[in-house]
């Protein structure tokens, strides 16, 4: 398995000189690439035809090293953020190239937004298609798929391809949650919904012990429109597994003037990020953010903004881990392997002894197969400080999900191997048939597919 090196004073074999020191969101996996932005989708399909290898890059959100290449060019689009909105539908067609921020901005103008977002609004709409991501109500509306009406791709021959449900409907599939890896995604067709209130009404329980925070979560699930579980997972703390779980129940719009104030990318205050947190300031924190949660009130009203972007109020938040990064390891534990899985999996930190930063927990629900992430049972993310024993521990809690059915998210991976893939994602091959068929020369590379063999 091969690794990701930090930049060194060296130019890499093959590279031209002004190749450009790019590295994955979370820092650690770090490469030199020639990057090219376009600004039309015909540029782009010559250049897609000259070039020996390359790969398309949205924002750089992928953690590791999906959106890296050592081998050839990175793509990279700026389109525009021109919206083409059908009103009577809600249909809209955008740029693959505009960022989170800036559509939910533009849709929240006209009374529309997305039914499913991620954390972040730097990801951009074609990084959304790739990794097909899912957000706090997963369990109730799905993943980003049910909002892709049509995908627009360019392929590595060059060749221009809309595709949708029912035309391509194979590279469709594949393409959402592929990784980029099966063609540029140039625009796409989303299917927005009506605004809900710029306030949303919020339950906030606290829990003692893991199996009490799961069972809440699951209850909140079913019921709420968002809901996730923060868990205390601190090492040589008796109380680790208690949770703050936050469900969160859209409002219908009361005000229609008070959506043009919503949805401005970084409003309000950004708060300046912590020390690099150690083992004493972690189980602090956690203790404050517990009992704050606890002695609150149990019904609250937030903005919509802070209870889906909650790490948006930090100005680059990650920066709190220096320069040599971090790592997040994100799973799904599958619905029959139980709650006991999530308790081996979080055991096995405490053993190890490394506290994780931030733990967090969400309720999936049914998924499409394919490349996609998500399915139906518990997404578990743990952040932890870069370290050579952090690695050592990623590796050893992908054998672990890998031996209860479970997968790794491959937007946030950079430890996986070969093998492990192929345990962890069944319709793996029929994904390796449709790449074989649309880049029957690998042209399109990046270091998580030469990593994994895909």
């Amino acid at each position: 398995m091969s690794r990701m090196t930090p930049l060194d004073s060296a130019n890499p074999a093959g590279f031209p000189n002004s190749s450009t020191p790019v590295s994955g969101w979370a820092g650690h996996s770090r490469t030199r690439s020639d990057l090219r932005i376009f600004t039309d989708p015909e540029s782009l399909r010559r250049a897609a035809t000259q070039t020996e290898v390359w790969l398309p890059r949205g924002s750089g959100c992928s953690y590791g090293d999906a959106a890296l290449s050592s081998r050839g060019a990175l793509f990279q689009s700026d389109f525009g953020s021109e919206l083409r909105v059908d009103p009577e539908t809600c249909r809209v067609k955008v740029p693959s190239s505009i960022r989170l921020g800036e559509l939910l901005a533009q849709l929240s103008l006209k009374g529309l937004t997305l039914p499913v977002v991620p954390g972040f609004l730097g990801v951009t709409v074609g990084g959304m298609v790739a990794a097909d991501i899912h957000g706090k109500n997963h369990y109730q509306s799905g993943s980003f798929r049910n909002s892709v009406e049509a995908i627009e791709l360019v392929l590595p021959n060059g060749e221009r391809l809309r595709c949708s449900r029912h035309f391509e409907a194979e590279i469709f599939n594949a393409t959402l949650g592929g990784m980029g890896l099966t063609g540029f995604i140039t625009a796409v067709d989303l299917l927005a919904i009506q605004r809900s209130d710029p306030q949303v009404d919020v339950r906030v329980w606290t829990t003692e012990s893991l199996a009490e925070t799961i069972a809440v979560l699951d209850q909140s699930a079913a019921k709420y429109d968002h809901s996730s579980a923060w868990v205390d997972y601190s090492c040589a703390n008796p109380k680790r597994g208690r949770g703050v779980i936050l469900g969160g129940r859209m409002l219908k719009v009361e005000d229609e003037s008070s959506l043009r104030n919503l949805w401005q990318p970084q409003s309000g205050p950004r708060f300046p990020p912590l020390p690099l947190p150690g083992e004493k300031m972690i189980r602090w924190h956690n203790e404050l953010y517990y009992q704050r949660a606890r002695w609150g009130s149990s019904h609250r009203r937030m903005t919509l903004e802070g209870l889906l972007f909650p790490l948006e109020a930090w100005s680059d938040w990650k920066r709190v881990y220096g320069p040599a990064g971090f790592h997040q390891h994100q799973c799904l534990i599958p619905e029959n392997a139980g709650v006991s899985a999530i308790e081996a999996l979080l055991d096995h930190v405490e053993k190890v002894g490394v506290s994780p930063t931030l733990v967090v927990i969400k309720r999936l629900g049914e998924g499409f197969g394919g490349l996609s992430f998500p399915a139906a049972g518990w997404t578990v993310s743990m952040d932890f400080a870069h370290s050579e024993k952090v690695v050592t521990l990623m590796e050893r809690l992908n054998e672990l999900v890998a031996d209860v059915s479970g997968r790794v998210y491959l937007a946030k991976d950079s430890t996986l191997t070969t093998e492990l893939l192929e345990r962890m994602y069944p319709d793996l091959q029929s994904f390796r048939e449709v790449r074989q068929q649309v880049d029957p020369e690998k042209r399109i590379s990046s270091s998580l597919s030469t990593r994994l063999g895909l």
